[in-house]
Formats: C-alpha cells, sequence, structure tokens
C-alpha cells in the first residue's frame, strides 16, 4: 500500500510540469488545441499562410516531404507531443496510461508556391 502510494504521488509529481509544456508547445497557441479544426481555420488560411508561418505555429514537421522550390508536404503528429509524457509513465511503470493519451491525430499540409495549398485533421 505504501508503495503504490509513492508511486502514485510520484507519478502525479512528474504529470503536472509536463501538462504545463503541452499547453506551451506550439509556438504561442496560449494552450489551444493545435489540432482542432476550428483553431486551425483561424490560423491557416490556403493560399495565403507561408511554410514559415507554419513553422512558427507548429515547429518543425514530423514528416516532410520538399522538393526544389520549397515544401509540397509536411505532417505533424499530436502522439509526438505526448511522447514525453508517455515515456516517463513507462518509467514509473504505468506504461498503459501514458499510451491513453495518445489520441494519434495528424495535421496534413500541403504547398504550392511556399504557400498552404489545403490542410487536413487525420485520425
Amino acid at each position: 500500500m505504501k508503495s503504490l502510494l509513492r508511486t502514485t504521488c510520484l507519478a502525479l509529481m512528474l504529470a503536472l510540469p509536463l501538462t504545463a509544456c503541452k499547453t506551451m508547445q506550439g509556438g504561442g497557441t496560449s494552450g489551444a488545441n493545435k489540432y482542432d479544426m476550428t483553431y486551425l481555420r483561424t490560423q491557416i488560411k490556403p493560399g495565403v499562410t507561408t511554410s514559415d508561418e507554419i513553422l512558427s505555429l507548429f515547429g518543425q514537421p514530423s514528416y516532410r516531404d520538399d522538393g526544389a522550390k520549397g515544401p509540397n508536404y509536411w505532417a505533424y503528429n499530436e502522439s509526438d507531443d505526448n511522447a514525453l509524457f508517455s515515456t516517463a509513465m513507462s518509467s514509473l511503470g504505468l506504461g498503459t496510461a501514458g499510451n491513453a493519451m495518445s489520441t494519434r491525430r495528424q495535421l496534413n499540409i500541403h504547398f504550392t508556391n511556399n504557400r498552404v495549398h489545403d490542410f487536413s485533421v487525420t485520425q
């Protein structure tokens, strides 16, 4: 019982600071869910938003296909944001709790002439 209480307290001590990290990610989203379509529609305008603006909003993509004239396609995986939390929970023997936090959404962005052509979110 004492061991369970200790493990639970340790898990909470690790999890609370990580929630602050989660809200700070994404280049100034102020805690907004950067995979929410309402948020995305306000931040990404096809034909207007540049690849540099996307980098400033979301950071480096999980996957990128860049051509000689600039980016063609970038993908951002939401589950990558939760990797630190999952690792911490696994080290405490609570690996499945960390896996439950992964929703596995992906933001797909297609570019033409260094501007967003279109974007979508898949699960």
